[in-house]
Parts: structure tokens; C-alpha cells; sequence
């Protein structure tokens, strides 16, 4: 079956929170295996040889500029942050698909541009580049309570501080 992107959208972690990025257009998700090459002068074929090398992955969207959003707010700080550390720009990644299936990962928010046309709405290009493993999966059953207007996930935070807090009693065991 076909599916349009419509409802794929792309979400941050903020504070524990799930938050979509408001103002979504358009998406990527790219996906790369690096190669390695294997070729030695003991080949004699004339062909080159390989094997898999590292793998990367980026996501990439663009959309119109929302005023006053939570999660475009807190990329845009990032970039602006006097305080520049290892963690600066690194953000806990969602993406959503129509089929209830998602993306996830760590990644490093590496451009914003924005275009500010005359006559035209504002629009944004936001870059992501994975910092680790992309993990595919089911949305969690408290992603079906998100809103279109980028409203945290009050289930999900409650989720994860339920977790954290058994994880804490059984440290203290």
C-alpha cells in the first residue's frame, strides 16, 4: 500500500519532553554504507573489490517558520549558545511514518538557514546529522496523543519519569 507523508513529521526530545517541530513541508531521511575497498595487486580480474564500511545517516526538512515554537526555539538556541560544549546542538531525535512505524536517534542539529522573502512566508531548512545508531520501531502508543500544534506528550514524560524512578529504586536494592 501507498502512503503519502502527510502525517510523517519529525519531533526533538526537549526537557523529556516529545515535541514536533512545527511550520513541516517536507522530510528526508537519508540513509549510507561507507566502503571499503578490499582491491590488492593479487587480484588479477581487473575488478575492484569491497566490503562494508561505516554506516551514516541525516535527516533533513523544511517548512515555514513558526513563531514562538517550542522545538524550533530551542534548535535555534543551541546555535546561538555562548556556552559551546560537546553536547551543544545534540538533539534525541523522533521521526513519525503514517504506518505507526518511526525512526529514532541522537543527532547533531549542523545548519538552520532561514529565507526571508519579500512578500513571502518565512520559511526554514533544518539539517540533522546522526550521531550513532538509527533505530526503527513501532510509535509508542502515547504518540497517537500528539497534536499537530507541537504540545508535549504529557504521557510520554510520565512514562519516562515512571521508568526512571523504578530504574532508581532497583539501584538502591
Amino acid at each position: 500500500m501507498k502512503a503519502t507523508g502527510l502525517t510523517a513529521k519529525v519531533h526533538i526530545v526537549q526537557d523529556g519532553n516529545l515535541i514536533a517541530i512545527s511550520g513541516q513541508r517536507g522530510g528526508t531521511i537519508n540513509r549510507a554504507m561507507g566502503e571499503i575497498d578490499t582491491t590488492s595487486k593479487d587480484d588479477t580480474s581487473g575488478w575492484e573489490t569491497s566490503i562494508a564500511g561505516l554506516r551514516n545517516w541525516d535527516v533533513s526538512l523544511d517548512g515555514a517558520w513558526v513563531l514562538g515554537d517550542t522545538a524550533l526555539a530551542a534548535i535555534e538556541d543551541s546555535f546561538m549558545s555562548i556556552d559551546h560544549t560537546p553536547m551543544t546542538g545534540i538533539f534525541d531525535i523522533y521521526v513519525t511514518m503514517p504506518s505507526g512505524q518511526g525512526y529514532s536517534g541522537q543527532a547533531l542539529a549542523t545548519s538552520l538557514p532561514l529565507t526571508l522573502p519579500h512578500g513571502d512566508l518565512i520559511t526554514y531548512t533544518l539539517n540533522f546529522k546522526g550521531t550513532g545508531p538509527l533505530r526503527k520501531g513501532n510509535v509508542p502508543q502515547s504518540l497517537a496523543m500528539f497534536s499537530d500544534s507541537g504540545l508535549v506528550i504529557e504521557q510520554l514524560a510520565m512514562a519516562k519519569k515512571a521508568e526512571d524512578a523504578k530504574k532508581k529504586v532497583k539501584e538502591t536494592d
